[in-house]
């Protein structure tokens, strides 16, 4: 491939990876039928509209429509980041959330920028779900190993130093 083993080679991925799917243009080309339900009258009366809200999605479904977008496409970072955040917020699972951040750290040819943001996302789940500093003081030194004298460097140390404070402003 012209573009094999550059970060271009990852950006193609994500952009192939949110394509229109042929199915997604013929369900545009065909016109959809609305039914309409009877409306009611005095709505804007109700005390209560709770009921009115379309309903969501089951953090189950959610999981399981993110896996199998990951199993066609495995390079679908943006996918693979609500899925950790999702095992992290819904499920308590810091240990899936960081196997998914850790399995995107280590494709290759990341951005900096991205890694570091990853990075930095596991430190606050480690603050938020385990409240361990010495686990996310190990990511921002990661951060300090892999990207020595940048700018992630600096950023990455002065994180260090107030992660006592992060953990009391978390858990106050």
């Amino acid at each position: 491939s012209l573009c094999e083993g550059t970060e271009q080679e990852m950006i193609a991925a994500q952009r192939l990876a949110h394509l229109t799917t042929e199915e997604q243009l013929k369900a545009k080309k065909e016109a959809k039928r609305v039914h309409l339900q009877p409306y009611e009258r005095g709505l804007g009366l109700r005390s209560n509209t709770r009921d009115l809200r379309p309903k969501e999605k089951a953090p189950e479904q959610i999981a399981n429509e993110y896996i199998q977008q990951l199993n066609e496409h495995p390079l679908d970072l943006e996918t693979r980041e609500n899925l950790a955040l999702l095992y992290a917020n819904h499920y308590q699972r810091l240990d899936m959330a960081v196997d998914q951040l850790e399995t995107m750290i280590t494709f290759r040819n990341q951005a900096p920028r991205q890694i570091v943001k990853w990075l930095n996302l596991m430190a606050d789940l480690h603050i938020k779900l385990s409240g361990s500093i010495p686990d996310a003081k190990a990511c921002l030194d990661r951060v300090c190993q892999l990207f020595p004298n940048s700018p992630h460097e600096a950023q990455a140390r002065k994180r260090i130093h107030l992660l006592g404070r992060e953990k009391k402003g978390r858990h106050s």
